[in-house]
């Protein structure tokens, strides 16, 4: 009789009827229980990392457990630095971590810098640039930081070329200000590389060095490169420069070495030239795509 009384009691437990509808795999009871306006519980957050495999609900159950007041963290982090776990939740996870703004998420999303996928790296690098630009007082590793960039030159130029995003969201507090113009431009590898450098170095120099890098002005690009000289660290410069095409003994550099300060302040001169001409490649590009064939 207890155990018959205990089922029952089960039975009409609001948070019980919620975890089976969340687990019931039916399309219309999920969504139902995921849009319930009960708060989001510890005991709930198991449940709801497993639905971030589900590409139909995995960008509500993202802002819910953005929004959740429980703690959350730690599943999150458990969930994924767990190689065994599905690619398409580890993926998902750095966007929520990068919203809870305590040092356990920073350090599960600097360890994830070592995960074998790509996309999971570079979603780590946006929310990691996001959950500092909101909370500079968390603690970064700069060295750590670095280590991870060099390790993202371990592979052919080929296959940093190749790399995509089977997802491509993009979330506005996660933009390293890399510029809308650059979107379909620059190799994904890339922009990862430098979101992360953007962690740990001034921002907006890297920043306007980055979209020098793509244009086609030799002055530019090399005032760029020489900025990227002047504040890399050598055994990052010399791994990044064959990716970039870049001439490792400097030829591209000014005649007479000039300061840092210099190097920046031409630099800064140079980015409303940059976004010129960058404007004036994406719409001579665009009307190349318009033509007829």
């Amino acid at each position: 009789v207890a155990r018959l009384l205990g089922s029952v009691e089960d039975a009409e437990d609001p948070v019980l009827q919620r975890i089976a509808d969340l687990r019931s795999r039916d399309y219309a009871r999920v969504r139902e229980a995921l849009l319930h306006r009960a708060p989001i519980g510890s005991e709930l957050v198991p449940f709801l990392i497993r639905l971030l495999a589900w590409d139909e609900v995995a960008e509500l159950v993202i802002r819910l457990l953005r929004k959740a007041t429980c703690p959350r963290e730690g599943q999150l982090a458990d969930a994924l630095l767990n190689p065994n776990e599905d690619f398409s939740i580890r993926r998902r996870i750095p966007r929520i971590l990068g919203n809870c703004p305590i040092q356990l998420s920073v350090e599960a999303l600097i360890e994830a810098l070592r995960d074998q996928r790509f996309e999971v790296r570079y979603r780590c690098g946006k929310a990691l640039y996001a959950i500092t630009s909101k909370n500079p007082g968390l603690t970064i590793d700069k060295n750590r930081i670095l280590r991870a960039v060099e390790r993202e030159f371990f592979v052919s130029k080929n296959v940093w070329n190749s790399y995509r995003l089977l997802e491509r969201v993009e979330d506005a507090e996660e933009d390293p200000g890399f510029g809308e113009v650059l979107k379909d431009r620059t190799s994904k590898g890339l922009e990862h590389v430098f979101t992360l450098l953007s962690i740990v170095l001034p921002r907006e120099p890297l920043q306007i060095a980055f979209r020098g890098l793509h244009t086609n002005d030799p002055q530019l690009r090399g005032t760029a490169l020489e900025y990227l000289e002047s504040v890399l660290p050598g055994n990052i410069r010399a791994r990044l420069w064959p990716f970039l095409d870049a001439d490792a003994s400097g030829t591209w550099q000014k005649a007479a070495p000039r300061s840092r300060q210099e190097i920046l302040e031409d630099l800064r001169r140079s980015n409303q030239s940059i976004i010129v001409n960058l404007e004036k490649f994406a719409r001579k590009r665009e009307r190349r795509g318009l033509e007829p064939s």
